[in-house]
């Protein structure tokens, strides 16, 4: 009885065991979070993207909508458009892609809006 009691430590032998135990689940679970890490990124930048557009948009229809009129629009072409119209201050202001962000200002002071943006197209019709 008094050996059973003094006995109470871990071999050396269950010690690796349990180690390697450990070791073999993490192995198995390791990829499968960074599966879920890559998805939650993979999401948050959607949202981002989401959410520029939507802040591009809404300031875009604001000032367009009060424009007195379009001064100059870039080629329907062109991937990398601007659009250029008078405020009702009469200050000519413009949208343009630069740099992968789209900028907008009075011309000649442009300041980052929204991005990173691939492509800017502004296509514009006339009255016939």
């Amino acid at each position: 009885m008094k050996n059973r009691f003094r006995n109470k430590g871990l071999t050396l032998l269950e010690m690796t065991l349990a180690f390697a135990i450990v070791i073999v689940i993490i192995a198995v679970f390791a990829p499968q979070i960074r599966a879920v890490r890559l998805s939650w990124n993979s999401k948050s930048d959607n949202c981002d993207v989401i959410q520029n557009g939507r802040v591009f948009v809404d300031h875009f229809n604001r000032n367009v909508s009060q424009a007195q009129s379009v001064v100059a629009v870039s080629d329907s072409n062109t991937t990398s458009g601007y659009l250029e119209f008078n405020d009702p201050d009469d200050v000519t202001q413009r949208y343009e892609l630069s740099g992968g962000y789209v900028r907008f200002g009075p011309t000649g002071s442009l300041g980052d809006l929204a991005g990173p943006a691939d492509q800017l197209v502004f296509t514009c019709y006339d009255a016939c």
